[in-house]
């Protein structure tokens, strides 16, 4: 099933990071082309929010290690059982950097109601 989702999104995006516009198809095939000891430099030349992965991208650089099917609403909000309309393209930097920064979101929620709780007991 979720070989079917890429394979949708790759047909809907062709590859294209919906948030930083980064053709990671086009990408792929340009650093297969490119002997692995020049990859870094020309991954980083085009990509250079790619710094943080381009370790992995650099050793294979294919579709699967350049995008990610992301789900745009996240999954614990809910966005599992949606469709098509609710993933996108995002190239792997991208896709580290929203789910780092919903992972703080996600801990924020479930934490919350304990301070919450520890305020009330403590100053009331």
């Amino acid at each position: 099933a979720e070989y079917m989702g890429r394979k949708q999104v790759f047909q809907l995006d062709r590859g294209v990071c919906r948030q930083c516009g980064v053709d990671t198809h086009q990408l792929a095939i340009t650093l297969k082309g490119t002997p692995p000891a020049k990859r870094r430099r020309v991954l980083l030349d085009q990509a250079p929010h790619f710094e943080g992965v381009v370790d992995r991208v650099v050793a294979d650089p294919t579709d699967g290690t350049l995008w990610q099917a992301d789900h745009i609403l996240p999954v614990w909000r809910g966005g599992g059982a949606c469709g098509l309309e609710n993933l996108q393209t995002l190239c792997v930097a991208c896709h580290s950097l929203k789910t780092s920064t919903e992972a703080t979101q996600r801990a924020r929620k479930a934490v919350a109601p304990e301070i919450l709780t520890f305020y009330k007991q403590a100053f009331v």
